[in-house]
């Protein structure tokens, strides 16, 4: 189920597979979003999930920084029930096709699905759907690094890192 919710961005956190540590927003990209909250608004877009006493981001982190800096009181989200799972999805499809996704960006979203499939359990034990999330969890992490090397983008962009300055 989902819904559009005009929420505070002060109450979304960010997704907690994206490790902003590691991989900070960039401000060059946040620049341009504030240019463009300016001059054409927030585009929609941001999806969320309900936490206790918030919201996690699913993906839309550098629009809603953007809007943070603009002090907007209220920004447009779509509000779905994701899993853990769903969340890392959910992240990883937005970094592969946003067309200023650098290298790095990208490396976040595998390490984030690596770790989290690392954690599904894999026993015989295990029973129903825990199971099957993690034997599927499984191939589509080993099937992710496949999709970028597919990308004519991420071809060329690590050519470039290749060849250095």
């Amino acid at each position: 189920m989902s819904e559009i919710k005009n929420i505070n961005p002060a109450n979304l956190e960010a997704n907690p597979f994206r490790g902003l540590a590691k991989y900070p927003y960039n401000p060059d990209k946040i620049d341009a979003l504030r240019r463009s909250i300016k001059d054409v608004g927030l585009w929609e877009g941001v999806i969320a999930r309900k936490k206790p006493g918030g919201y996690e981001l699913a993906f839309g982190h550098h629009r809603v920084e953007a809007a943070r800096k603009e002090r907007l009181d209220r920004i447009p989200v779509i509000v779905r029930d994701l899993t853990d799972r769903q969340m890392i999805e959910f992240m990883g499809r937005e970094n592969l096709e946003d067309f200023n996704a650098d290298f790095l960006v990208m490396l976040n979203s595998w390490e984030a699905a690596e770790e989290y499939c690392s954690k599904a359990p894999k026993s015989p034990e295990a029973r129903g759907r825990e199971a099957e999330t993690g034997a599927r969890c499984t191939r589509r992490a080993v099937s992710l690094p496949l999709m970028m090397a597919r990308s004519p983008k991420l071809k060329r962009k690590s050519h470039e890192v290749r060849r250095g300055p």
